[in-house]
């Protein structure tokens, strides 16, 4: 099986590791202008500021390019199918079953901070086995709404698992799936039955981060180049709209320059980025999940204060911005954290992570 190309220099990406509490805290701004509008200015559902759910792009890029790498590097194992899922796995699932038992307990014993949560065993059911149902309101979304993600991803895992099984090489097996299957869905009417929600074009940003692990190592550009390359990732995820159906190219490609630009630029970005953010990268899978436990009790406590003046808008947003990654980071040290290490140190096929597999 042909494998994936690597350099000694990937091993290590703290520059990902930035990147990915960035495009967590992005989606945390897009949840809070949400709350901040409907919980505080009475604007109703749906305004909220759009760019910031780029923040899932960012990362489906980045699991595309990590898989890939990670993939590769156990193409010569017997069991390397099984080993990657359960490694996988275990990263993913407790915690997300844990963030979907307590919102789930949220919505029984606090149901005025989840305004858009109407509780059925089948949804339930489907949620936690990361099968897209609609919910209440009609959309395909999960109990945890950020867990529609996670949908994706495991979908990606279990193709990824699939070619090590069958011993092709990921990015051929999961290109020609996902090529096909955003080529159906282009052509789906928007009340398709949910499963079909696997033909969004959106899964076609997991292979871009597959393509950047493949041929990235074969380019070496300038700092200079490199620094201009991020520039115009960011300025166009954070200016143009995503089009719908045309996501991929108006948010994932700038999503793809960001990630391989800053990749590039491990050896400059490794020196100089800070630790603290490094452990907020590290955090960013809980800051993702728990969140949305955060953001509505903060536009509750506003509320409640009676505050006025047109500041409060934007302190709602900064208190989730800077409260968000402070509970994150609390989550993960003390349950993340231990929980996971617990479990890879129970399963005797969860062999030792690349550093930024083990943090993917």
């Amino acid at each position: 099986m042909p494998q994936m190309s690597s350099s000694p220099k990937f091993e290590t990406f703290m520059g990902l590791q930035a990147l990915r509490f960035i495009a967590a805290l992005l989606v945390v701004s897009a949840h809070a202008t949400e709350m901040v509008a409907e919980r505080l200015m009475g604007l109703g559902a749906g305004h909220f500021w759009p760019n910031g759910t780029a923040g899932v792009d960012i990362f489906f890029v980045i699991s595309g390019f990590v898989m890939a790498v990670s993939a590769g590097s156990m193409t010569a194992k017997a069991n390397a199918a099984r080993e990657f899922l359960v490694r996988r796995i275990i990263r993913v699932v407790p915690m997300y079953w844990i963030a979907t038992t307590l919102k789930i307990a949220m919505v029984l014993a606090l149901p005025a901070l989840a305004l858009h949560t109407q509780l059925r065993p089948g949804h339930i059911l489907s949620s936690y086995l990361f099968i897209p149902a609609r919910n209440g309101e009609g959309e395909i979304l999960p109990v945890l709404t950020v867990g529609w993600t996670l949908c994706f991803e495991m979908f990606f895992y279990a193709l990824v698992a699939l070619a090590l099984f069958v011993r092709k090489n990921p990015l051929v097996l999961c290109g020609l799936a996902f090529g096909t299957l955003a080529l159906i869905g282009s052509a789906l009417p928007p009340d398709a039955p949910a499963i079909l929600s696997f033909t969004r074009a959106i899964i076609l940003e997991f292979i871009f981060g597959m393509l950047i692990a493949q041929y990235l190592p074969k380019v070496r550009m300038k700092p200079w180049l490199a620094a201009l390359v991020l520039v115009i990732g960011v300025v166009a995820i954070l200016t143009l709209d995503n089009h719908g159906r045309w996501r991929p190219f108006f948010w994932g490609i700038p999503a793809a320059l960001i990630v391989g630009s800053v990749i590039q630029l491990e050896g400059v970005l490794g020196k100089c980025i800070p630790k603290w953010m490094i452990k907020q990268g590290d955090a960013s899978y809980a800051l993702y999940l728990f969140h949305p436990f955060l953001v509505p009790l903060v536009g509750v406590a506003l509320a409640k204060l009676h505050l006025k003046g047109a500041f409060v808008p934007s302190l709602g947003v900064a208190l989730c911005l800077v409260l968000s990654p402070i509970m994150a980071v609390i989550i993960h040290t003390m349950l993340e954290r231990p929980l996971t290490d617990f479990l890879r140190k129970r399963s005797k096929s969860a062999p030792v992570a690349l550093p930024a597999e083990s943090r993917a």
